[in-house]
């Protein structure tokens, strides 16, 4: 008989299980999959949810009793890596050290994970952080912000356009804070033009005095550059 027709041999720490060449997590005894070694997570390499009636395999452990049962290894329908803060049932993605104004410490999801400062430091705003602020402005302090509040984006509801300026009081669109240029700040600063500027210009020009520009007034008015030189032949 060839030698390719041969079982590959089993590579140490693999599952044990003819037909499996799966990662082997722990070392079990005999059952009905097989012979006693090294299991992989689908052959019971991972200990179950300790649920009554529930053979997930587990994902986390749960300290404390709750509806489910006593503490003990559960899989991710029953606890394991779930929101501690109570009426939260999202998936944690961090670990809060410390007792804060949202609980005890424990696992936390995206939303309620400020203990970590992961959200936006202007105070009442639950957005995540996207920019760093290094200066106090009228907004607050000096930290991580949101794109609202970090210079990034209008703060008019529901517009997605570039802020370029802020204003100081309330009007018709909504709060203080950067506005973009249909809604109270910069426009392009040339005569007679409220388009969107794309850069700001240092000097005057043709144009009009220095300031944030839109594409049609904000091109280099120097000297055209010479045409390059064709040269035919060698």
């Amino acid at each position: 008989e060839p030698k390719n027709s041969l079982p590959a041999p089993k590579l140490r720490g693999s599952c044990v299980v003819p037909g499996c060449a799966s990662k082997g997590l722990i070392v079990l005894k005999d059952d009905k999959h097989g012979p006693g070694g090294y299991r992989c997570q689908k052959h019971g390499g991972r200990r179950p949810c300790s649920v009554p009636g529930c053979g997930s395999p587990n994902h986390g452990i749960v300290y404390e009793s709750d509806t489910f049962g006593p503490a003990g290894r559960r899989c991710m329908k029953h606890g394991a890596r779930q929101c501690t803060v109570e009426g939260c049932s999202r998936m944690a993605c961090m670990t809060a050290r410390k007792e804060d104004e949202l609980g005890p410490p424990g696992r936390r999801c995206q939303r309620h994970s400020n203990a970590a400062g992961r959200i936006c430091n202007v105070p009442g705003c639950k957005r995540q952080p996207k920019v760093l602020q290094r200066q106090d402005d009228e907004t607050g302090p000096a930290g991580r912000r949101c794109v609202v509040h970090g210079g990034a984006l209008c703060c008019v509801v529901k517009c997605r356009n570039k802020a370029w300026g802020a204003i100081r009081t309330q009007d018709e669109h909504g709060e203080p804070g950067r506005r973009c240029w249909l809604h109270g700040g910069v426009a392009c600063s040339s005569t007679d033009c409220r388009r969107k500027p794309v850069r700001i210009v240092a000097s005057a020009d043709k144009f009009g005095p220095p300031g944030a520009r839109c594409g049609g007034h904000s091109r280099s008015v120097g000297p055209k550059r010479p045409p390059k030189e064709r040269r035919f032949g060698p």
